[in-house]
């Protein structure tokens, strides 16, 4: 916890419990949930710049859950933000090099248009435009991360389609 804050202002409230396994290095159900009214205190204490403003996420909830043996993780995510939320089911292959990652995301707002606002995209559309319902199947390392069975609606647009992406975490350019 920050030090800095304003007396008795804890800006995030994080539960952790669990346990591990015994016969093999494994996780059983592991759950860290994490809320804030604000994470405006928090981001201000901790010194980070972040990308979407406090004010911009609103109400912020995080639930991650790990199960199972560390070299398979079995992982489930939901973060609450900007009115909607994100979520991720799959696994966590940790038995290589670069752990790999596969699962389904799905992306649920009911304002595209303050969701693009909120990272960003100075979008404002004449009209209200309809929301965000998007999934995909992901699959990947930190190095490459592909899309694949993506479908839903986006501003009252239907989508459909697949994509990879190079990500910058290992010192190279995106490549999209």
């Amino acid at each position: 916890v920050p030090t800095n804050l304003p007396s008795g202002q804890l800006p995030l409230l994080i539960a952790l419990h669990g346990g591990l396994g015994t016969s093999e290095p494994n996780l059983r159900v592991l759950v860290v949930d994490a809320k804030a009214k604000s994470l405006a205190n928090f981001l201000r204490a901790a010194e980070i710049k972040s990308p979407v403003s406090a004010e911009a996420l609103g109400v912020v909830g995080a639930t991650l859950r790990l199960n199972g043996p560390l070299k398979m993780l079995d992982v489930a995510s939901e973060i609450s933000a900007i009115g909607g939320r994100s979520s991720l089911a799959g696994h966590i292959d940790t038995r290589q090099l670069l752990p790999r990652v596969d699962g389904r995301v799905e992306l649920v707002y009911p304002d595209a248009a303050r969701f693009v606002r909120a990272i960003g995209i100075d979008w404002r559309p004449r009209a209200a435009k309809g929301g965000i319902d998007l999934a995909a199947n992901l699959s990947g390392s930190a190095f490459e991360i592909g899309l694949h069975d993506i479908a839903g609606f986006f501003a009252g647009v239907h989508l459909n389609g697949a994509g990879a992406s190079r990500l910058p975490l290992l010192g190279r350019k995106m490549l999209v």
